[in-house]
Formats: C-alpha cells, structure tokens, sequence
C-alpha cells in the first residue's frame, strides 16, 4: 500500500465501476464526498478495531484517490492489546528508527 501511496497513476478509474458492489460503492462514495468538504467540516478519520498499519495506510490512500484538498488525520484505535503491541513493535519503532539517523 506505501508504493501505492507513492504512485502518480490512480488507483481506480471511478467509483462508479463498482455500483454493483453496493459496500464498496458507498465508501468510495463518502470519500469523494468528503474530499470536496472544507478543511473545518471534518476532525479526524477514526479507525475502531485497528489492527495493523496498512488500516491507516488504506484511508490515506482513499483520501488521495478521491483527491482530497484537506486530507483528515487518520487516528487509528488499537482496542485490544496484542494489536497496540503488535502496532508498536512493527509500525512505530522502525519509525521511528528510521527518522532517528536523519
């Protein structure tokens, strides 16, 4: 999902390719609609039941398919312990090592 994030081609040609998937329909949708709100219209995009970081990669890359000019703070909620500990150790910490040697 991170090249996909990085990529110039989008990553569907419309969301009406998939009116007969009424599901996915409907989020391509919300985001289409939100991305054409004001920055002050929405807070942040909370994610209940996170339980790895391609969960918050997902919204990110759905924000920028549906050109979102004020992109909402993707705010992910790891509500069990194994998934904060799971997130920490393979999400955070190369991180944050990463960002460390700069």
């Amino acid at each position: 999902m991170a090249k996909e994030l990085d990529s110039k081609r989008p990553l569907y040609s419309s969301s009406e390719d998939f009116k007969d998937n009424e599901n996915v329909y409907e989020v391509l949708k919300t985001f289409e609609i939100c991305s054409e709100l004001g920055q002050a219209a929405l807070g942040a995009y909370i994610i209940s039941m996170a339980q790895y970081s391609s969960d918050i990669l997902a919204v990110e890359l759905l924000q920028k398919q549906a050109k979102a000019q004020h992109p909402q703070r993707v705010v992910p909620l790891f509500e069990t312990k194994d998934d904060l500990v799971f997130f920490l150790f393979f999400f955070l910490l190369p991180l944050y090592f990463l960002f460390e040697k700069k």
